[in-house]
């Protein structure tokens, strides 16, 4: 718990710029998060995309402009309920390709389900049925 409250209090909301399907939605601010996914839940049971579809050719992008850290804490049960597209500082989307830019004077720092993976810019698109998963009965 305490390293929850450390990190929260050590992060800062970054200026970026997404710009999904090609410009048909553009979006920069401060943000406090980005989630991408094909599926509504991770991290433990988190909805960050209640609006993704496994078996549809988007992707599901949920945007938290910046808010408070109290708000954060506040705010956290949205993400378990499937209600975080309810908060006033959030917009859900769907999408087929999204590019994420900073907008701001240093480059956005990227993570991937936790990790550490780079810095903007980056392009994220779906491509289906290119790798076959084998589900057992």
């Amino acid at each position: 718990m305490y390293l929850i409250f450390k990190c929260l209090f050590q992060y800062t909301p970054e200026r970026v710029k997404i710009i999904l399907d090609n410009g048909a939605t553009v979006i920069e601010d401060e943000v406090y998060t980005i989630n991408i996914g094909v599926c509504s839940y991770s991290g433990g049971g988190c909805c960050f995309v209640p609006q993704a579809n496994p078996a549809a050719d988007t992707l599901g992008v949920t945007v938290i402009r910046a808010v408070s850290k109290l708000n954060v804490l506040l705010s956290t049960p949205l993400f378990y309920n499937k209600k975080i597209g309810t908060h006033p500082r959030a917009s859900l989307h769907t999408a087929k390709n999204i590019t994420i830019q900073h907008a701001g004077e240093l480059p956005t720092r990227l993570e991937t389900d936790g990790e550490f993976c780079g810095y903007s810019q980056v392009d994220i698109s779906l491509y289906r049925e290119q790798l076959n998963v084998v589900v057992p009965k």
